[in-house]
C-alpha cells in the first residue's frame, strides 16, 4: 500500500495544487476574512470562484435539522466553490474560515475571457483538482459503509506520512469525531490505545496528534483489511 495512495483516498485535509494561480491574483479582487467567519454558503447564488491565498478553510454540509458535518478542510493554495460556480446554482454547503484567510475572487467574465483563453495550465488545474475532490468525496462515502470507525481514524492518522508539518490541529475532539462520523467517546478510546501503544503522541492542551511510528500503524491498517 502506496503512501501516496492513503493520503490521496483517506485525508480530510487537501494540499495545495493550485499554484497556477498565483500568477493571476491580478486579475482577481482581494478579499480578507477573519477567523470563523463564513466565506461561502447557507443557500447564496455563487458567481466567483474563490482560491485561498493564505489561511485554512473548512468546508461542512449541513442536513435538514441544520446540523453541520465537516468535510474537509482547505489548506492555502487551493480552489474551491467550483460545484456551485460551474453549476451556476446556490451554494448550500458551508465554507468557513479556520484561521484568518486572504482569498481572491475571479468573476465569469475574467475566468472566461481572459483566464481560461490565455491560461491552459490553469484549465487543466481546474479539471485535476475538480477530479480529486470528486474521488476523495467517493472514497468517503465508500469507507462509510466498509470501514469500521477504527480504520477511518487509522488513515486519517497515516495520512500524516505525506504531511510535511506531520500532525494533525483539531478545534475539538468532538469536530474531529464528526469529520470521521463516529462517536467522540470511541474516537478518544482509539486515540488513546494508540497513544498507549507508542504510536502516536496528543497534545490535548494544543489540540494537536503527532504520528511517531508510521510502520506500526501501517500493519494495523493491514491487519483490519485482512
Amino acid at each position: 500500500m502506496e503512501n501516496n495512495e492513503i493520503w490521496y483516498l483517506w485525508s480530510p485535509w487537501l494540499k495545495a495544487t493550485n499554484s497556477p494561480w498565483e500568477e493571476v491574483l491580478h486579475l482577481g479582487v482581494k478579499k480578507r476574512f477573519k477567523k470563523n467567519s463564513i466565506i461561502l454558503g447557507n443557500g447564496q447564488p455563487v458567481n466567483d470562484l474563490f482560491y485561498l491565498h493564505t489561511g485554512e478553510i473548512k468546508l461542512s454540509s449541513v442536513n435538514s435539522n441544520g446540523e453541520e458535518k465537516p468535510v474537509w478542510y482547505i489548506s492555502r493554495g487551493n480552489i474551491f466553490g467550483e460545484v456551485p460556480y460551474f453549476d451556476k446554482a446556490h451554494c448550500y454547503s458551508i465554507f468557513t474560515s479556520v484561521t484568518d484567510s486572504v482569498v481572491y475572487l475571479f468573476n465569469r467574465q475574467v475566468l472566461t475571457k481572459t483566464i481560461i483563453p490565455q491560461y491552459p495550465d490553469i484549465v487543466l488545474n481546474i479539471f485535476n483538482t475538480m477530479a480529486s475532490k470528486m474521488r476523495i468525496l467517493a472514497s468517503q462515502v465508500n469507507d462509510l459503509s466498509l470501514n469500521s470507525p477504527k480504520m477511518r481514524v487509522y488513515k486519517m492518522i497515516y495520512s500524516l506520512v505525506s504531511d510535511p508539518i506531520n500532525n494533525v490541529i483539531y478545534s475539538s475532539q468532538q469536530e474531529l469525531a464528526n469529520l470521521l462520523s463516529i462517536h467522540r467517546v470511541t474516537l478518544n478510546r482509539i486515540l488513546v490505545d494508540l497513544k498507549n501503544s507508542g504510536i502516536i503522541q496528543e497534545d490535548i492542551s494544543k489540540k494537536r496528534i503527532t504520528l511517531i511510528n508510521a510502520e506500526e500503524l501501517l500493519k494495523l491498517i493491514e491487519a483490519e483489511q485482512v
